[in-house]
């Protein structure tokens, strides 16, 4: 019985391992100085991975009903997507007000569709999805 127990209570700790832990989101709205420049926010991500790029992939963001593509970084290795395990990667997602981008429901499950932002990625070449909640907003950038 105690050894069902324990293997159990080893089994479930897998359940809850985290792939990532999130440093920070924030959001950014910057605007042009004229008409034509337009204006958006700018969204950048800071994640402390749990695993090397070997196994995890981060692919795709999910920002109200738009789809952008992270590419990530680290300040220690350059190499765009390239990381190792413990590293703090970085990305950012851009996105100009205006702008028709396409839906999401094609890349995310139906119960993601009402969810402000959602990161799919890949562990193992297995997707998994997690939502951001908290979001930190930063003074709006304003050129002149």
């Amino acid at each position: 019985m105690k050894l069902f127990l324990i293997i159990s209570l080893f089994c479930l700790k897998f359940l809850f391992i985290q792939h990532f832990d999130i440093v920070y989101v924030g959001s950014q709205k910057w605007g042009g100085g004229i008409s034509t420049a337009g204006s958006g926010k700018n969204y950048k991500f800071s994640l402390k991975v749990n695993d090397s790029s070997k196994n995890l992939k981060i692919v795709t963001v999910k920002i109200g009903s738009g789809c952008y593509h992270a590419n990530v970084f680290t300040k220690i290795n350059s190499q765009k997507g390239v990381f190792e395990k413990n590293d703090t990667i970085h990305f950012q997602v851009n996105v100009k007000s205006g702008n028709n981008i396409d839906t999401c429901t094609d890349f995310f499950p139906d119960e993601f569709l009402n969810q402000k932002i959602v990161i799919k990625y890949q562990y193992k070449e297995k997707d998994f999805f997690r939502i951001i909640e908290d979001i930190k907003e930063e003074k709006p950038l304003l050129y002149p």
